[in-house]
């Protein structure tokens, strides 16, 4: 662990050299601190990509790698604020081995969502040191990861649905393959064209038009935007969603025979030879009392 080449193998990052010491870190006797030395004095804009020469400050950040030989390892490195000529405008350097959260390296992220795919958040946190709610931000990282490695597949049949993620009609389309039996998309901001519009732009035109099939309800944004971008797909509906069966259940109510305790029959005096007919109450109404 203390030989110099094997440290500089280990975390040497892209632009960045790691040092041939390791530090420790005050009150914490299983960590160790590693500092990375830039190889390069210009920065990538975070906004356009665009690599500026100069700099506008700088700062020193920290932020947790792969553990190593029993320690938990961190990397302290500068991390540049650029003035972007194209942008007009200052923001922080690209660092493509920072993961979405800048206090982890993207391979500790990936290290962390590896785990969780075996066990639980909470059961990952306490092995590695984290909070509940770390370990699950750093787990939709590895998972978007991987979906983005996956692509999107060119299904022949598909299923559209949609589902409320909260109170106040706030709704997300749901695109399933049917072949494959999971889903495949989740997006948008309702369940207008507009948001389905989203899926099929990612979808791509080559992919969409090996679509044959697709179940769906009977809402009319997103039907009318299948018939724009598949007009070959078949479109099969539900069956309790059609106008025709909404009539057929709305027409004909089920009859049931009342029962002799059925508060909703009216009373009604009657002829009858019961004590209750000669009081001048239906006997249905027997069980009143009387005043």
């Amino acid at each position: 662990m203390h030989n110099p080449t094997s440290i500089r193998a280990l975390f040497s990052l892209p632009g960045f050299v790691a040092a041939s010491r390791l530090l420790g870190v005050f009150g914490d006797r299983y960590a160790r601190m590693l500092v990375l030395r830039r190889r390069k004095k210009t920065a990538i804009c975070s906004q356009c990509g665009h690599r500026c020469r100069g700099r506008y400050d700088t700062r020193t950040c920290r932020a947790r790698d792969l553990s190593a030989g029993g320690f938990r390892i961190y990397v302290q490195f500068e991390r540049f604020r650029v003035h972007c000529p194209r942008c007009r405008s200052m923001f922080v350097e690209r660092l493509d081995w920072l993961a979405k959260n800048p206090r982890f390296t993207q391979r500790f992220a990936m290290h962390v969502g590896a785990l969780c795919r075996e066990r639980t958040h909470t059961a990952v946190a306490p092995a590695e040191r984290l909070h509940d709610r770390t370990v699950k931000d750093l787990d939709r990282i590895y998972l978007q990861q991987q979906v983005a490695r996956a692509g999107l597949p060119a299904p022949w049949a598909i299923g559209v649905d949609e589902i409320a993620i909260r109170k106040g009609h706030d709704y997300r389309i749901v695109v399933s393959d049917l072949d494959r039996r999971r889903p495949i998309w989740v997006g948008g901001k309702g369940r207008t064209e507009a948001d389905m519009d989203i899926f099929f732009a990612a979808l791509g035109a080559k992919k969409t038009a090996r679509i044959q099939l697709a179940a769906m309800d009977m809402w009319k944004p997103v039907r009318a935007l299948l018939r724009r971008h598949a007009p070959q797909a078949r479109v099969i509906s539900a069956r309790r969603s059609t106008p025709a069966a909404a009539a057929s259940t709305t027409a004909s109510p089920p009859r049931t025979a009342p029962s002799s305790r059925d508060s909703s029959i009216p009373c009604s005096p009657t002829a009858s030879t019961s004590p209750s007919t000669a009081a001048g109450l239906s006997p249905n109404c027997s069980r009143l009392t009387r005043g």
